[in-house]
């Protein structure tokens, strides 16, 4: 989605930027990129902060009423420009199309979610390039649960600039939002986690 802070770019950029962020789109269980642009005073187009999550998949086999903590774990790129910027995570839903793509969704709204069984920290941390930060996921799955495939995501985006640089052309910020997938498997056996190690960004 477009959106502008000063002057709209026009929809010729913008469908060539969507098509240009879209051809990295990969089946689930790896790591997958969305993307969404700003229109700012600048030149150019600029690029948010390079991440990569590993692994960029969990699947968690877990019990109902029974608890389990997984993690995964945040690099920032040697790329990232200097000083700190702020990373922040956020819950979401996701299923998958006929024709194979991913669809996001507000959290908890769709069937099979698992995002009111999972709560994870950091939700924000300060980035340094080349440096990780450990994120803890917590899956209390509730009693009751029955039998089945239960899915989150966490998206992973660098927070947009609170001021504006004070250029006189238009430039696009494209900003990319990194995607970690949950798989909470609930089947009443084995109580235990699969990792799928996945690496680079898109």
């Amino acid at each position: 989605m477009c959106q502008s802070a000063v002057l709209w770019p026009s929809k010729g950029d913008c469908a060539a930027l969507s098509a240009a962020a879209m051809q990295a789109n990969e089946r689930p269980g790896a790591l997958r990129s969305v993307s969404t642009f700003t229109a700012l005073v600048g030149s150019g187009i600029a690029q948010s902060i390079p991440f990569d999550i590993r692994p960029s998949r969990v699947e968690a086999e877990v019990n109902p009423g029974a608890e389990k903590t997984v993690s995964f774990l945040i690099k920032t790129g040697a790329g990232a420009g200097p000083g700190r910027q702020t990373v922040t995570l956020e819950s979401t839903d996701w299923t998958t199309q006929e024709d194979g793509s991913l669809k996001y969704a507000e959290p908890g709204t769709t069937r099979g979610s698992a995002v009111p069984w999972i709560k994870f920290s950091p939700s924000a941390f300060a980035s340094i390039p080349s440096a990780g930060q450990l994120v803890r996921i917590t899956i209390a799955v509730p009693p009751g649960a029955a039998p089945g495939v239960y899915r989150s995501g966490i998206f992973v985006q660098e927070r947009p600039p609170a001021t504006l640089p004070a250029v006189k052309e238009s430039t696009v910020l494209l900003r990319v939002r990194y995607v970690f997938f949950l798989y909470v498997i609930v089947q009443g056996a084995f109580n235990g986690v699969r990792e799928t190690s996945g690496s680079g960004s898109a």
